[in-house]
């Protein structure tokens, strides 16, 4: 065997060498080979095999491994893809929900039910638009009030102006005092309204002109409030 004895000689210091032998067709085969020394006889005991017996454990395994690792490719390739849709799915409703918003659009409702980061996202989302919707309400509430308070104060100062000219205009009590009522009650939208004037002995107030139908009725009769009694009596009496 053409390397053995160097090979036994190396022992100690490589475990493994290599050795050459002839087939019975006279042809060299190299062979992997290995030597112990064994300790109840004084003999090395060598064991030899060729290189092409070793392989066969390794490309059997390589096989093993190749056909356990392309299903697995397979599987973890769709996991990826399942991971990713559900990672890109919330992601892709959040950025059309903002661009919405960024459009103007405020009833926009996320419904993300996972307990994720995007789930707390799209909540703080919903809430944040919540809170826009409510304040702008309340904004339009306010700007009403104002243009209505606006609108009254306007139908208040034209009636003063309005008075304010018939005095300087008319000279007759009468009809102004007639003109008066009917401007303060068309401007203010009332459906009636009456001119009381107290009496010389301050313990009675004597209407002086009404609106309407109802007006006329009760100057016919000559009506009258004692001071200190009913809205108009107590209103004159605590001035």
């Amino acid at each position: 065997l053409e390397g053995l004895t160097e090979g036994l000689q190396e022992t100690l210091k490589r475990p493994f060498f290599d050795i050459k032998t002839k087939s019975p067709d006279g042809s060299v085969i190299v062979e992997h080979a290995t030597a112990r020394r064994l300790y109840s006889l004084p003999w090395n005991l060598v064991y030899y095999q060729s290189l092409s017996s070793f392989s066969v454990p390794l490309r059997r395994q390589q096989n093993t491994i190749a056909l356990i690792s392309i299903p697995l490719a397979m599987v973890m390739a769709i996991l990826g893809i399942v991971i990713s849709e559900t990672i890109s799915i919330p992601l892709r409703r959040l950025r059309n929900a903002a661009l919405r918003v960024r459009e103007g659009d405020l009833n926009v409702r996320l419904t993300l039910r996972t307990r994720d980061e995007t789930g707390v996202l799209a909540e703080a989302l919903n809430q944040m638009l919540e809170r826009t919707r409510d304040l702008l309400s309340n904004l339009e509430t306010r700007v009403q009030e104002r243009t209505s308070a606006l609108a009254e104060r306007s139908a208040y100062l034209q009636a003063v102006a309005e008075v304010g000219r018939l005095i300087f205009s008319l000279r007759e009590p009468e009809t102004l005092i007639t003109r008066v009522v009917e401007i303060i009650r068309s401007r203010f939208g009332l459906y009636y309204v009456g001119l009381f004037e107290v009496d010389g002995s301050g313990e009675w107030a004597i209407l002086r002109a009404g609106s309407g139908e109802a007006g006329k009725a009760m100057l016919a009769r000559g009506h009258r409030i004692r001071i200190g009694s009913g809205m108009v009596g107590w209103s004159i009496a605590h001035n």
